[in-house]
């Protein structure tokens, strides 16, 4: 993503495979995907709970995100 990331303000976001999670306000965050996924140094991924559940991807994988106003 080029652009910069309100991270505190995600509310949704939408992965390349086309499903929607909702964000917990203030738990979008950036991180190392060694931290995610073993072999891809060198790459982020984005790290979110939704409804209390610890989720995350690679950033080629997230599509959109959609903030609150």
């Amino acid at each position: 993503m080029a652009e910069i990331v309100d991270y505190d303000k995600v509310t949704t976001v939408l992965l390349q495979h086309g499903e929607w999670y909702e964000v917990d306000r203030g738990t979008f965050t950036s991180i190392p995907a060694a931290n995610f996924l073993s072999g891809q140094h060198g790459t982020n991924a984005f790290a979110w709970k939704s409804h209390g559940a610890s989720l995350a991807c690679p950033c080629s994988a997230l599509v959109l995100v959609r903030y609150s106003t």
